[in-house]
Order: structure tokens, then C-alpha cells, then sequence
């Protein structure tokens, strides 16, 4: 599994990659309440994570949620958080969309965007939605990510400096 540490950067253009392909990747829905829906980067690849796409709707228990698109290290750490919404009250629902170099446009419910940075993540990191809380039931729908696939020994780091 490939690991990173201090002096080490991630490339983040095509030329340094080698050659990779896109590819969606469809998350199962999980079960109303579950705070977060992932997916790890495994096997012997990197991933970009070009875009991306989650409906989170809220039951009618009263209080604000605040659903977020996060990037976890292979240790779990929070390298990267961004807000998919302004809060989300009881009986509402939120449309998100993430994706590089966009431009957010974030709301309390409806249709909102959050840019994300260009980063190709190593084998062991995860990307997720997830909530500070839910509702009992809450539920995470139709989440996807298009992701920038490259084999893991296509990929050349380079050292920070």
C-alpha cells in the first residue's frame, strides 16, 4: 500500500499520473440514520476525485444538520472538509454536487455546489459525505463519484521543497 509522509507531494496533472481512465463509481444507499456513506481508495490505484453527487434529506426531527464532503488519510484524519450546505432543517432536502475548481453555492436546502481541491489520493485514503448529526431517519441518496483512476505504478511523487 503506498504511503505518504511529510516530504512527500501528490502530482496533480495528467503527465504525472501516466495513464489513468474516469470511471463512476455508485455508493449503495445506506440506511436511513447512517451518518456517513464512503468509499476508500483500494487495491493498487490512485483516484482523483473529479465529481461527485448526494441527495441528503432530513426526517422531521427538529435540530439542523450539516452535511459535508470530507478526504480522510489512511489514519482516518480529516486533510480536507467542505460544507454541502448552509444547514439543513427538519423536512428538507439538499442536492449536492461537488467537483473541482467549481464555484460553490451553497443553501439550506434545494440544489447547492462545493468545490473541491485536485488532489490524486493513494491507496487507504476515503472520500465520504457524512453529517455532524441525523435524524433517525435521515437518509444519504443516489451518492456518486466520477473518479480519475490511475495504477498505482503509474504514479510518480514527487518530494515536497
Amino acid at each position: 500500500m503506498p504511503s505518504l509522509d511529510d516530504s512527500t507531494s501528490l502530482g496533480v496533472s495528467l503527465a504525472a499520473a501516466g495513464v489513468g481512465w474516469a470511471e463512476p463509481f455508485r455508493l449503495v444507499d445506506p440506511t436511513p440514520g447512517v451518518v456517513t456513506v464512503s468509499r476508500q481508495v483500494g487495491g493498487d490505484f490512485w483516484e482523483r476525485v473529479l465529481c461527485g453527487h448526494v441527495t441528503f434529506t432530513a426526517d422531521a426531527t427538529a435540530g439542523t444538520r450539516n452535511p459535508r464532503f470530507q478526504i480522510l488519510d489512511g489514519q482516518a484524519r480529516v486533510l480536507y472538509e467542505a460544507n454541502l450546505s448552509t444547514g439543513v432543517v427538519a423536512s428538507t432536502a439538499v442536492i449536492a454536487s461537488i467537483g473541482t475548481n467549481g464555484n460553490p453555492s451553497l443553501a439550506a436546502s434545494g440544489f447547492t455546489q462545493a468545490s473541491i481541491p485536485d488532489l490524486i489520493l493513494p491507496s487507504g485514503y476515503t472520500m465520504q459525505f457524512t453529517a455532524n448529526v441525523v435524524g433517525p431517519a435521515d437518509a444519504w441518496t443516489g451518492a456518486i463519484f466520477l473518479l480519475g483512476r490511475y495504477p498505482t505504478s503509474a504514479v510518480r511523487t514527487g518530494t515536497a521543497g
